[in-house]
């Protein structure tokens, strides 16, 4: 059978219904440059709110405590946070959905989406893997 490009990795079809009224479709192949810029944006923001103290990675408290301390009184930082991912992902799909329509998805549903968005251009061949059982077939795994 060989290589089918249709089946190696899922395509980022997404549904905001009910939340935004007849937003629906499937996100277009990012281009190098997309996924480029996407993956430097998220190595920036995982920088930024990673502790500095190996110690405290090894601890979920501590982790939790600087990650905690990374934050302002005011939420201005998570704010700038939060805006620099919508960013990435606005970015990264192309206008299909639009900056406005993730916009107005629910805080906790937009939230997931970043995170699936993000997991299928970071592991798209996960996805693959649920999509496709038979690839192994194919690939001799």
């Amino acid at each position: 059978m060989g290589f089918k490009a249709d089946a190696v990795v899922a395509p980022l079809d997404f549904d905001f219904e009910p939340h935004v009224k007849g937003c629906k479709g499937v996100i277009p192949e990012p281009s190098d440059k997309q996924l480029r810029d996407f993956m430097k944006g998220v190595s920036n923001i995982l920088k930024a709110i990673t502790p500095k103290d190996v110690e405290a990675m090894s601890d979920p408290n501590a982790m939790l405590e600087a990650l905690g301390s990374l934050l302002d009184a005011n939420g201005a930082e998570a704010e700038a946070m939060n805006a620099e991912v919508h960013d990435l992902c606005a970015m990264v799909c192309s206008g299909t959905p639009t900056s406005e329509q993730i916009m107005a998805l629910p805080p906790r549903i937009r939230s997931h989406f970043y995170g699936w968005l993000t997991g299928q251009l970071i592991s798209p061949e996960s996805s693959a893997a649920v999509m496709t059982p038979s690839l192994a077939l194919v690939t001799g795994g």
